[in-house]
């Protein structure tokens, strides 16, 4: 219906942790050793966390949709062997808007 409004929010968080192996071996003489000089492993962590925020509003053949999303990251890496860990902290606000025109015949 034109000229009403809609507000809605949202939270939400999630949580990713791997745990990769890429193991090398050399083959010799029908010997199969792991190279240690090749191989690695390494661990990581993502926790993130976003508030979005949207507002809706028609007008006739218009609508117009804003946004803001707000993020905070978390990212932490070990690589197992001589590098250092990696720890990231990252926020960020990231809009949104969108115009849609409605075509529509009688």
């Amino acid at each position: 219906m034109a000229g009403q409004g809609q507000l809605s929010a949202g939270l939400k968080t999630s949580y990713v942790h791997t745990d990769n192996a890429a193991n090398y071996f050399n083959l010799i003489n029908n010997v199969s050793t792991i190279d240690y000089n090749a191989t690695n492993r390494f661990y990581t962590a993502k926790t993130l966390m976003p508030l979005m925020q949207v507002m809706t509003r028609d007008f006739n053949r218009f609508a117009i949709q804003a946004g803001l999303r707000i993020e905070h990251t978390d990212i932490s890496g070990h690589q197992l062997g001589n590098a250092p860990p990696v720890i990231h902290h990252l926020p960020s606000i990231i809009p949104a808007f969108s115009l849609q025109f409605i075509y529509y015949i009688n």
